[in-house]
């Protein structure tokens, strides 16, 4: 089984986006605390915070095992 974070969309893996994201600076940014994001606990068990939708790509393969 694979699972891969995906955009809101699903059309964009979310490491994808992270790096292609516009980096926008402010006049106040150096007084402004970005909030904590809670961390995930193991590929199965994921962390949300308010607000926020995640969505998933899960592949899931089936092997053959049997002989003919």
């Amino acid at each position: 089984m694979i699972i891969s974070e995906t955009s809101l969309t699903g059309n964009q893996l979310v490491q994808q986006g992270e790096s292609s994201k516009t980096q926008w600076v402010g006049v106040d940014d150096d007084f402004i605390t970005p909030p904590e994001q809670p961390q995930d606990k193991s590929l199965y068990e994921v962390a949300l915070e308010p607000q926020r939708i995640r969505t998933y790509l899960i592949t899931y393969v089936v092997f053959n095992t049997q002989t003919t």
